[in-house]
């Protein structure tokens, strides 16, 4: 797709002694006007200002003129592919045009230059502009509408440029009471005659019935720009609207009402910020990766847990930005950040891929994105008007007057230039490319690190499991891991697919992905569930079969592994509660105020389970994620505060769009450094389990460190002992068939290092119980730190 180019700015009074009209500008060149706003390549621009201008214009002068120029930020930066090679060919074809002669060329390569430096200079700029996209009407039955609107406000020239696609009904003079609010806070309020404009006499001066012009300009008074408070220039994701209410000057009748959203060109949706989120979260799963393989097993279950914990608040922030709920310019923006967890990433040839795909299946492309070029797009930010009603069923929103309005999920989309009808798609599609990469990582890590070991390079006591015949099920654990992290972004996005009907290809698709996912995460949930409670009831604890099973924990640890031993349940709960707020966000779409009703009730739950019971395995990782829900709690809190239920003054609502965005980049701030500091510090220490406590449940007793399986005597000698206490008869069968995992006994309930009570009801329990399983025993799974025969005492 060729890049859209805008030059509105060569209207501008300042280039006049670039055309051969000395007053008009460049639009009165012939063909130039056509081409502003069209898809034109940058070299053609570059050749054609150098043909139609003045034959001794200089670099310096297009420079300087541009430097001077209200829009130069209108430029964009061609630095892809594609457009480099369209530069090519236009090259090609300008070169063998006969009426191009040397001197030409060379201007037209300076112009290009020239051009190139005032992109980089006009990024960096502090020029202060407004600029607005959309119109929307504000009054029923408006006499006035427009279907196209782009208008940019300068105050440093206090000029106007306007280009619309606009109709009027009204055949009168009339007079504009005009009123500008910034954040909630009206700060101008007056009323405009156009007739004193000496610009805008021969235009709606009287209005007419029929299309405005479609381009014009004009100067309005020092007394606007002083008016307008600085803020509005400075602060990023500007909310400020203007409302016009044009009345009749002889009736003094409202004859319609117009409302448009301007922006600075300042936002917080930045590249750095996804990529900077994107690599600690990677960086996170990898440090945790590596010291599970080297042996750190308490260090890779806090930063792993702590990671997953970061991850999942960056998805829950995605989901606000995914709500149906208005949202203020810098929610979206900062929202917009983290919609990559969903897999929301746009690549141009796989976006080409699922509009052929959808099309070949029964389809029907939306085109949102290519309708924008010749019709506004309104990202709401306020409740739908009536007069959207009667709509298209997959949402896309078509006023009467032919300009688009998206909301939830659909703005997520647009905002990051994703076909409302490709946005399932290209969620469910990067979803599965990542459960996919990661199991290929695994194999190759297994292959990699297998000639690392011949080598030499790598000590054969290094990450056992991989280079072992347990590397299998090593890999269904990480599948079924990753299949976790995505698995809210396809609930949310199959959920939602079942309401939008794209194709039935694409419904079927979802159906079989996502209940799929669900049996599969279902079923592993239900089946730790039952092993636990069973080795409740035969060994007094659940820990005992989940952690010394070495096939339970490579492929189901990562589902119990964060909790607390006698938590191991509640990856059940959790697992709920995102198939519920899945479909909240998913059905609730249309209806703002109910769906911010449900999160309320759904994070509140979820809050206080976490604040009662504190099913994570240490204090620091409750702590991180029952914060991590107070702030999801009071998101949703606000998220009901955007939809105005109550008429609150538009002061708060604006100041609540500024919370969202300061508490949750405060916070995001604060988790992305531990989970850095808590990376860092797993490869500083020299033994990284040093730096967290014991945990507080007997985990420990069954589920030992790899680094003291070969140095260390010392924690094998001790849970001998252990079991020979527990079996009631110490020492006693010396030389026959002894079991392989510590049995539990009722004195291993105590944390470690604390002192023994002897009870000799007890031990009587103890001994009928073992007397009763003891063959269970023997056939028990051997222990991860029990490789072989300690002593000449322990056979097989």
């Amino acid at each position: 797709m060729t890049p859209r180019v805008n030059l509105p700015h060569f209207r501008d009074p300042e280039y006049a002694f670039l055309c051969h009209e000395p007053v008009l500008g460049c639009g009165t060149v012939p063909n130039l006007a056509d081409r502003i706003g069209s898809r034109v390549f940058p070299f053609q621009i570059c050749a054609f200002l150098t043909h139609h201008s003045r034959p001794r214009i200089s670099p310096s002068h297009l420079f300087n003129a541009a430097v001077r120029s209200h829009s130069r930020r209108s430029f964009p930066i061609f630095n892809d592919a594609r457009s480099i090679r369209h530069i090519r060919l236009s090259y090609a074809r300008h070169i063998s045009a006969p009426r191009v002669t040397r001197y030409a060329l060379i201007m037209m390569w300076q112009s290009c230059l020239t051009l190139g430096l005032l992109t980089l200079l006009s990024s960096a700029s502090a020029e202060r502009l407004l600029r607005s996209n959309s119109l929307d009407s504000c009054q029923k039955d408006s006499s006035f509408s427009a279907s196209l609107f782009n208008v940019v406000y300068t105050p440093d020239n206090n000029t106007i440029f306007a280009q619309l696609s606009a109709m009027s009904t009204v055949n009168d003079y009339i007079i504009a009471e005009i009123v500008l609010d910034v954040y909630g806070y009206q700060a101008v309020h007056q009323n405009f005659d156009p007739c004193t404009l000496e610009d805008m006499k021969a235009t709606i001066c009287p209005l007419t019935v029929g299309k405005l012009p479609p381009r014009f300009n004009f100067r309005v008074g020092d007394s606007v720009s002083k008016q307008i408070p600085g803020i509005a220039y400075a602060f990023p994701d500007l909310d400020a609207k203007v409302r016009v209410h044009i009345r009749s000057t002889r009736t003094d009748e409202t004859l319609a009402c117009v409302e448009a959203k301007f922006s600075n060109d300042k936002t917080v949706d930045l590249v750095g910020v996804k990529w900077a989120t994107a690599a600690v979260t990677l960086v996170g799963l990898i440090a945790s990766a590596l010291m599970s393989g080297v042996g750190y097993t308490n260090a890779a279950a806090h930063l792993g847990a702590s990671t997953l914990s970061l991850f999942a608040y960056f998805q829950a922030q995605a989901m606000v930005g995914l709500s149906g709920v208005p949202l203020p310019p810098a929610a979206q923006a900062w929202t917009q950040n983290f919609v990559w967890s969903l897999g929301l990433i746009r690549i141009g040839f796989m976006q080409t891929i699922f509009t052929w795909y959808q099309r070949s299946t029964g389809g029907d492309a939306a085109g949102l994105l290519d309708n924008a070029l010749g019709a506004s797009v309104q990202v709401m930010k306020r409740s739908l008007d009536p007069a959207a009603g009667g709509l298209q069923k997959r949402s896309n929103v078509v006023l009467d007057t032919g300009a688009y309005v998206v909301y939830g999920i659909q703005r997520v989309g647009y905002k990051a230039h994703i076909e409302t009808t490709n946005i399932v798609m290209t969620s469910i599609v990067f979803s599965a490319f990542l459960v996919l990469v990661s199991a290929l990582f695994v194999y190759l890590a297994r292959l990699i690190l297998n000639f690392c070991v011949k080598r030499g390079w790598v000590k054969d006591t290094r990450f056992p499991e991989l280079r072992g015949g347990g590397w299998r099920m090593l890999l269904k654990g990480i599948t079924l891991r990753m299949l976790l992290a995505v698995f809210p972004a396809i609930a949310i996005f199959c959920f939602w697919e079942f309401a939008q009907a794209d194709s039935a290809a694409i419904v079927v698709l979802c159906v079989f992905l996502l209940f799929g996912s669900m049996l599969v995460l279902g079923v592993a949930a239900v089946r730790i569930i039952t092993i636990g409670r069973n080795s409740k009831a035969v060994h007094r604890s659940a820990a005992y079969q989940l952690f010394s099973n070495q096939e339970y924990l490579q492929i189901w640890g990562f589902l119990y592994v964060p909790f607390r031993a006698t938590a191991y349940y509640y990856i059940l709960p959790l697992l709920v509660h995102t198939v519920v707020k899945a479909a909240i966000i998913a059905f609730g779409q249309h209806n703002g105020v109910a769906q911010a009703i449900c999160l309320i009730i759904v994070e509140a739950v979820a809050l206080a389970a976490a604040s009662l019971l504190r099913p994570w395995m240490a204090k620091s990782i409750n702590v991180l994620n029952i914060a991590i829900c107070s702030v999801n709690f009071v998101n949703a809190i606000f998220l009901f505060l955007l939809t105005n239920k109550f008429d609150a003054p538009g002061l708060l609502v604006g100041v609540v769009g500024i919370l969202i965005f300061l508490v949750n980049a405060i916070f995001s701030l604060i988790l992305l450094l531990l989970v850095i500091i808590s990376s860092i510090m797993a490869f500083w220490r020299k033994n990284p389990d040093d730096r967290y406590r014991a945990m507080d449940d007997d985990r420990v007793m069954f589920w030992k460190s790899r680094t003291s399986m070969v140095p260390s005597m010392v924690a094998t000698q001790e849970l001998e002992a252990l079991a020979a206490t527990a079996r009631g008869a110490k020492d006693s069968q010396e030389g026959s068939h002894r079991i392989e995992s510590p049995p539990l006994t009722p004195t291993i309930g105590a944390r470690p290092g604390s002192r023994r009570v002897d009870s000799p009801a007890l031990n009587e329990r103890s001994s009928s119980v073992h007397d009763s399983v003891r063959d269970e025993q023997y056939a028990a799974p051997r222990a991860p730190w029990k490789r072989g025969n300690r002593d000449s005492g322990m056979t097989e």
